[in-house]
């Protein structure tokens, strides 16, 4: 097994984990809310919380776009520089942003009981699912 294969395993394994953590936080609220978190049907999307919700959108929709932003600016450098290891620092920063947004979900949850979180954790799964490494990237740093 080459050095570029036992990074990328590395990479997969960081990527699996940071994936995985998102379902964590759906566990998390459902075991401390329980039933007191389920939509009401009668509760419109914004409910009370328009200011807060609309602003936690706004932030939600920024991270997920600087998480690519700067994820392909570190590739791009290590890539010149030569430097692997820019590739995992782009896989983490940039997950770190969708795990962000993952985040503004359980403090809409825990702190206003706002029951369209989920929407927060879908797009921060989301967010990271699509940071998948690539083996490309790792190669053409390694060259």
């Amino acid at each position: 097994m080459t050095e570029t294969d036992q990074k990328y395993r590395t990479l997969v394994i960081l990527w699996f984990i940071l994936l995985f953590s998102q379902l964590l936080f759906v566990v998390v609220i459902f075991s401390v809310k329980g039933r007191d978190i389920l939509l009401d049907p009668q509760q419109s999307q914004l409910g009370d919380l328009s200011p807060i919700v609309i602003g936690a959108a706004i932030l939600a929709i920024t991270n997920f776009a600087v998480s690519f932003i700067i994820r392909k600016y570190a590739i791009e450098r290590g890539i010149a520089e030569q430097k692997p290891e820019y590739v995992q620092t782009a896989l983490i920063l940039g997950s770190v942003f969708c795990e962000a947004i993952s985040i503004i979900g359980l403090i809409l949850a825990f702190a206003f009981n706002y029951p369209h979180f989920y929407y927060w954790l879908i797009i921060g799964f989301i967010g990271i699912f699509l940071h998948f490494p690539r083996r490309k990237h790792l190669e053409e740093a390694s060259r």
